[in-house]
């Protein structure tokens, strides 16, 4: 097993998690438990000043990694109305430009597997698996969150994109904090 990739037994699946992931105190979450072991990683991009109708791209390449599943945590930052897809197996031209994947305890030298990229070109994007409006801020003044979970495969390659709707310039954030998971 690689560095980083969570074992979760077959009690995982019906619903008891081993004792070191249980709320056994009231205290510790079960992200709290992932950031702890040095289990729980962050990456993330941004754009400022997005035109209208314009869109910023994230790529997670999961294509060639070796664990089961990725959890991610995807939360969308924008200061206007945008539209989030995720788009599964896209037809690549170019990946992009690597991003640094943070493992969320600095204290670990555990790396993540998983590899993602800004500003992707694809020939096609795929099928889009979620469409999102995200409600932006009061006038471009505040920014809105939208967190949602996501369990993507392995073998696979996965395209996020935020589109600003509106007829102002946006900043627009993209941030995924994930885990990997063998079962």
């Amino acid at each position: 097993m690689f560095a980083g990739v969570i074992a979760l037994p077959s009690l995982a699946r019906a619903g008891a998690l081993p004792s070191y992931l249980a709320n056994t105190s009231g205290m510790t979450t079960f992200e709290d438990s992932l950031v702890n072991r040095g289990n729980m990683f962050e990456v993330d991009y941004s754009s400022d000043a997005l035109t209208a109708g314009a869109s910023i791209y994230m790529l997670v390449d999961i294509a060639s990694s070796t664990f089961d599943t990725l959890h991610a945590f995807i939360t969308i930052q924008s200061s206007t109305d945008s539209y989030m897809v995720i788009f599964d197996s896209p037809t690549l031209i170019s990946s992009g430009t690597v991003l640094n994947s943070y493992n969320m305890n600095r204290a670990s030298t555990w790396t993540a597997q998983a590899v993602f990229y800004s500003s992707p070109t694809a020939s096609a994007y795929g099928t889009a698996v979620s469409r999102n409006l995200i409600s932006g801020g009061n006038n471009g003044n505040t920014h809105f969150y939208k967190p949602r979970k996501y369990i993507l495969d392995t073998g696979r390659m996965y395209i996020i994109s935020v589109k600003n709707k509106s007829n102002k310039l946006s900043d627009n954030n993209i941030k995924v904090n994930f885990f990997e998971v063998d079962q």
